[in-house]
């Protein structure tokens, strides 16, 4: 995947990466609604299996005047649909990047599947408000996670 948008590039990883993916995914704050935070060697080894790998499905995110800011999940999700997310570094949040990567995230998507999925916690405001924006309907709370879809 590479997709350039007006601030941001979606690329694959490398592993030059691993540093800035590292202080993300050690961040408490940034993994309050995701999961626990990661040592720099699950980092490696969560890049080596999902980013690196011969069908990645994490891709990185460049802010295009500052470098590395996160990660987008991009990757099949059951038999007709693509689960579609982002990680930001905190010092990105507020910046509308959610805004400006998901519809380039639904345009790359069309012809390739049937719908795009949003699962997020019941608690992550910031991501149901860009469901809701972008026509994401909310289809319920599976294994506590809020999951929206938006059929394409």
């Amino acid at each position: 995947m590479r997709i350039k948008t007006r601030r941001l590039l979606l690329r694959g990883f490398k592993r030059e990466d691993l540093v800035p993916l590292f202080s993300i995914l050690s961040d408490p704050q940034v993994m309050l609604f995701m999961e626990k935070t990661y040592t720099l060697e699950e980092t490696s080894l969560f890049l080596e299996s999902h980013g690196l790998c011969a069908s990645p499905s994490v891709f990185a995110a460049e802010d295009l005047s500052g470098g590395f800011c996160g990660y987008v999940i991009y990757h099949k999700y059951g038999e007709t649909a693509f689960e579609l997310g982002w990680v930001l570094g905190k010092e990105h949040w507020g910046k509308g990047y959610a805004k400006e990567l998901t519809p380039a995230l639904i345009e790359y998507s069309k012809g390739k599947t049937q719908s795009l999925v949003l699962e997020c916690s019941p608690k992550q405001k910031a991501t149901a408000r860009i469901a809701s924006l972008f026509g994401f309907v909310y289809e319920g709370c599976e294994d506590g996670l809020d999951v929206y879809r938006l059929k394409i």
